[in-house]
């Protein structure tokens, strides 16, 4: 967009510039007719008009090549006729605009989650306001929040819209925060604006558009006043004055008995809505012909009678009154004076009225689809339906939508109290019928071959151009009509979100596949949110939707309806002759925090959670789920190279190159205690099955057994060789292996062994689950099982053709795995040593493996960048992993078998779906490799 701005003024500077050399090359044609004669300034015309005919052109051409988007001011903020002046909030509202460009002032009331109040209508009197139209020449903008817009991509399509209104930008992301740096962009480069933020009700909602715009204020009306806390003035808007609710109350009406006035006023808690509603009802009787002021005291006896009751702290007799402040006497004052109003009405006029809280929160709703729903529930035609509709904005019930719009629109107190009547299965009933009266006029879906998940029933692609509120929120109905299982399938079908991408962005997919919120929805949505840069309005528009599957060919689940669609869609269309350079069918995000490498990785025994080690001397941990750093881990001087965790999850340990190892509270983050006492890099750590102590390797040719209560040495274990690589502890904790640069392998415990038999560096030790053996991998190209009793040599597994990076045993004992610098893993049964299967597929060794804890699969990461997911019982690869930038070199499984970690050379760790091979997330930020996980 800053490329096409920067050429529109190039476009503008061309045109003028060609303009200004025209005039100049006049001039002097009238020099020289004035000096030489007519002859010399005709041939001197014909020399200098080519170039300027030339240049006249090509400016011409260009800035209509060029043409800028054209900006539509934004609409302007419309007073309905029937408010009343609030002088006192209104004027300190503008005050604090006028006063700070980039104010943040907030409506709100005192009472938390209240409505009705007039928030929103005293934030249209300001904007109306001409000195705060004159301050903010840029325009003023409105966007409403509410309750239902808590998913990142429906906040970031509301901060799109704004972006949309303000720049003529087709705004995509799907990402808040990223959507935030360009409207604070906008706003810091534009004109003074005043952006309107209506009912607010988190955070969340609100900090996108605080970023930037120095020269931007906000209006921000919310219900929870605690949202303002620290963020600028508030200003409460909460009862009338008594003199502002009478003129509520009567406006239009023949002269009241004051005491009914008063009695109206004290009942009605001087609350505007249900002034308004009192008002009207009283202006239909006059319309009626009715007696008014008797239509007053019948009026005020119902609501007393209805409404709630009081009892005074003094003289201790009950009164019937409204405490705005108590939510359970506003619900019976709202519930009185609605069925004040709606006795005015025949009981089926009633209950259609009613019928209205199943539509979504602050929409217009649209006359077409109000008609659907009342010929499903009470057979009305059109022409009965819009009369009733009249007869409703008459009783204040509902208003009438916009100019040029047929609707109406509910109040949001008067929608959550129809919703409170109607109930969950009233609810879930009327959302069947309006989707299926809708569905109704639409064919059905032509079911894709391959196409699962792909939805077979009704086309819901298919509805018109008019049918935008049915597009915005058919997922909303579909999940409180308890079809959930429908909404997926709708939401995961590729021409569902074709059509949604190319009417409201890339925003509106993830939106819906967020609401939806199973697991694949979960991970279709992370598809979208990924390629979300990349679906920019192309030209032809349709291309869109081409770049989408281009995106989404290699999916497990969108894959197969790409495939599926190729022959029914449009051409000409784009299509990928090879494949994308930078597609990396499992990665779902990077994080960043580290940095440098990452060294070692560790999951959590419950799998919510895991740790990383990295150069940059610090240990992070991370929420498995949805990748946030939760807490840095910092004290150690130097790279962290091991990490550990307790198997309770309250604890780990790290080991650095400071010589230290470091105990750390896993919740809070706080370092319990330093382990001191080697000399060199701590490179290997393992904490003990029962929790109760921590073996330590480093590089000074010690492993050293620490009490994890006391923190107390408990033994010094000295190795030969002078460097204990790896360690492994017995599942019964009475023993532990090491593995030596001499390639012999030292048991160490309630009995001492030590297995020689390797010519190399014993690189990787693994001891079966009933700890009666174990299985070595050294640098000599082999890998062997050991008796660990005896130290006996079971067998020696030979046919990797070089080094052994990794060994991993079977969850039952059965089998092994290796993974090798010849680039293969190999399986290998137990008992006799045989190799089973060579798993072939990497270009590159292979470090590092890692078994699910079920045994169903496992996983290898090489140095090819990739890690390959394997099916054990078929031996047969079932996901290649790619995403890592370098060298793979360690794996881990999480506990339940449903995603692993891997590390690499290019300092990241990458969480992957263990089904789909679907990188959930990348832990990024170490100053140097990840070598263990």
């Amino acid at each position: 967009m800053s490329a096409l701005i920067a050429a529109m003024g190039r476009s503008r500077k061309l045109a003028l510039g060609s303009a200004g050399l025209g005039v100049a090359m006049c001039i002097c044609l009238v020099a020289i007719l004035v000096v030489e004669g007519a002859g010399q300034a005709s041939l001197w015309a014909s020399v200098l008009g080519l170039p300027v005919g030339v240049v006249g052109a090509v400016a011409g051409m260009w800035a209509l090549a060029v043409r800028p988007n054209k900006v539509l001011p934004p609409p302007a903020l419309g007073v309905p006729e029937w408010v009343v002046d609030r002088p006192a909030e209104v004027a300190e509202v503008v005050a604090a605009l006028l006063e700070n460009p980039d104010a943040t002032v907030g409506i709100t009331t005192g009472l938390h989650g209240a409505g009705g109040f007039g928030k929103t209508v005293l934030a249209r009197v300001v904007c109306a306001d001409q000195r705060v139209r004159h301050r903010f020449s840029g325009g003023i903008f409105m966007v409403t929040m509410g309750r239902d817009v808590r998913s990142a991509p429906a906040v970031a399509a509301k901060v799109n819209d704004v972006i949309r209104l303000m720049a003529g930008e087709d705004a995509g992301f799907t990402d808040p925060e990223i959507a935030s740096q360009r409207l604070g962009a906008l706003l810091d480069s534009g004109p003074r604006r005043l952006l309107v933020l209506d009912d607010v009700w988190e955070p969340t909602q609100l900090d996108p558009f605080t970023a930037g715009g120095r020269r931007c204020a906000r209006l921000v009306t919310t219900r929870v006043p605690e949202l303002l806390a620290g963020r600028g003035l508030a200003v409460r808007v909460d009862q009338m004055s008594p003199e502002q609710a009478r003129s509520v109350l009567t406006s239009g009406l023949p002269p009241l008995d004051p005491e009914v006035a008063e009695g109206l006023l004290i009942i009605t808690g001087r609350w505007p809505l249900l002034l308004r509603l009192a008002n009207k009802i009283l202006a239909n009787s006059a319309l009626a012909g009715a007696d008014v002021p008797a239509a007053a005291a019948q009026l005020l006896q119902r609501l007393r009678d209805g409404g709630p009751a009081v009892v005074d702290d003094i003289t201790g007799e009950s009164r019937r009154t409204l405490d705005v402040s108590k939510p359970p006497d506003r619900t019976l004052a709202v519930r009185a004076t609605i069925e004040a109003s709606t006795s005015l009405l025949d009981a089926p006029d009633a209950q259609r009225f009613a019928e209205l809280g199943v539509f979504a929160e602050h929409e217009t709703i649209p006359f077409s689809l109000i008609a659907r729903l009342w010929r499903a529930t009470g057979s009305l035609d059109e022409l009965r339906a819009s009369q009733l509709c009249a007869r409703l904005a008459e009783l204040a019930l509902v208003s009438p939508a916009g100019t040029g719009t047929s609707g109406v629109v509910l109040h949001d107190v008067v929608r959550d109290f129809l919703r409170g009547e109607l109930g969950r299965d009233g609810l879930a009933r009327l959302n069947g019928l309006l989707v299926d009266a809708v569905a109704g006029s639409l064919p059905p879906a032509q079911a894709l071959a391959g196409g699962t998940p792909g939805y077979s029933g009704i086309a819901w692609w298919e509805l018109g151009p008019a049918e935008r509120y049915m597009r915005d929120h058919l997922i909303e109905h579909l999940i409180e009509a308890d079809r959930r299982l429908d909404a997926e399938r709708v939401a995961s079908d590729l021409r569902w979100a074709a059509v949604r991408l190319q009417e409201s962005g890339p925003a509106a997919p993830a939106a819906d596949l967020s609401l939806v919120s199973t697991p694949l929805a979960t991970r279709l949505q992370a598809a979208v949110t990924r390629a979300a840069h990349l679906l920019a309005p192309t030209e032809p528009a349709r291309a869109r939707v081409d770049v989408l599957h281009s995106r989404v060919a290699d999916d497990p689940d969108w894959g197969p309806q790409v495939t599926a669609l190729r022959d029914l869609r449009a051409k000409p269309r784009l299509v990928t002759r090879w494949p994308l350079p930078d597609l990396a069918p499992s990665l779902r995000r990077v994080l960043n925090g580290h940095r440098g490498m990452v060294h070692s990785v560790a999951v959590a025994p419950d799998g919510s959670w895991l740790a990383t080690g990295g150069d940059d001397g610090t240990a992070r941990i991370w929420d498995a789920a949805s990748g946030e750093q939760r807490t840095i881990l910092t004290g150690h001087d130097g790279p962290v190279r091991a990490v550990a965790i307790a198997p309770d999850g309250s604890w780990l340990v790290t080991g650095g190159d400071d010589g230290t190892a470091r105990i750390w509270d896993a919740a809070s983050g706080e370092q319990r205690t330093a382990l001191t006492g080697h000399t060199n890099w701590v490179t290997a750590v393992a904490v003990a099955p029962g929790g109760t102590w921590i073996a330590t390797g480093s590089r000074d040719g010690t492993t050293r057994i620490w009490d994890a209560a006391s923190h107390e040495q408990r033994a010094l274990l000295t190795d030969p060789s002078g460097w204990a690589r790896s360690v492994a502890i017995a599942p019964d904790g009475r023993w532990i292996a090491t593995g030596g640069e001499d390639g012999k392998v030292r048991i160490t415990g309630h009995r001492r062994v030590v297995l020689t038999g390797h010519d190399g560096p014993v690189r990787a030790v693994a001891i079966a689950p009933d700890g009666s053996w174990l299985a070595t991998g050294s640098a000599d190209r082999t890998a062997r099982i050991w008796d660990a009793t005896s130290g006996q040599q079971r067998a020696a597994l030979t046919g990797h053709s070089a080094w052994v990076n990794g060994v991993l045993v079977a969850p039952d004992g059965s089998w092994l795995a290796t993974g090798s610098n010849d680039s293969t893993a190999r399986i290998w049964d137990a008992a006799t040593g045989e190799e089973r299967a060579v798993l072939t597929g990497h270009l590159a060794a292979v470090n590092a493996v890692a078994v699910a804890p079920d045994g169903s699969w496992l996983v290898s990461g090489s140095w090819d960048w990739t890690a390959r997911i394997w099916d054990t019982a078929a031996r047969q690869r079932r996901i290649i992993q790619a995403g890592h930038d370098s060298t793979m070199s360690a794996v881990a499984v999480e506990p339940n078998s449903s995603w692993l970690v891997t590390g690499s050379e290019d300092g990241t760790a990458r969480i992957w779906d263990a089904a789909s091979g679907a990188q959930r997330t990348a832990l990024t930020g170490h100053d140097g490799p990840v070598r263990a996980v």
